[in-house]
């Protein structure tokens, strides 16, 4: 994840932690543990309060403080999170869960967050549980349940989005945080 200003954010799904790379000089500047997150895989940026929303498998979003360099709080989420982003207009920030379920949070500050929804059918929760204010997600392709939630088969990707990125930069990236390639 870019910060837009030079600076790379990357979640190391096995150590709980988030590293800060120079993207000039390909170089770890720093990393600061985001535990009790398990396994972080989604990650998005709120670039105006420079806030990363790291969404961990072990069903909690951990909001990272980038410029501090320190975990901030986290809040609770579906099970076996696959994508994260972030909405700066609204303030929100979403979870796209391998269990069927979409978590949406609120930014009140950049050290307070509420869920405004968690559920089933994303994007198509009942009125009665989805604040009037909250904005709808049906047909919002950038995040989707996992294969066969809601018995309906998984979305296909988006036009010209990358299958893999992990495996096409697996390379790079694994030799610039432990100094070798994986195998």
């Amino acid at each position: 994840m870019s910060d837009g200003a030079g600076k790379l954010y990357v979640n190391l799904e096995d150590s709980a932690q988030v590293v800060e790379v120079d993207a000039r000089a390909m170089r770890v500047l720093r990393r600061w543990s985001i535990a009790p997150c398990g396994s972080p895989t989604g990650l998005a940026i709120d670039r105006a309060h420079h806030r990363l929303f790291s969404g961990c498998r072990s069903g909690v979003m951990a909001v990272s403080d980038a410029a501090a360099g320190r975990l901030v709080t986290t809040v609770p989420i579906g099970q076996a999170v696959d994508a994260c982003r972030f909405d700066p207009g609204a303030q929100l920030a979403f979870a796209s869960n391998g269990d069927g379920t979409l978590t949406v949070i609120h930014e009140d500050a950049p050290d307070r967050y509420t869920c405004r929804q968690r559920g089933h059918e994303a994007g198509r929760a009942d009125d009665g549980d989805r604040p009037p204010d909250a904005p709808r997600l049906d047909g919002h392709r950038g995040l989707r349940a996992g294969p066969g939630a809601h018995g309906r088969a998984a979305a296909a990707p988006r036009p010209g989005a990358p299958r893999d990125f992990r495996a096409a930069r697996a390379g790079a990236v694994g030799k610039l945080f432990t100094g070798r390639r994986p195998a």
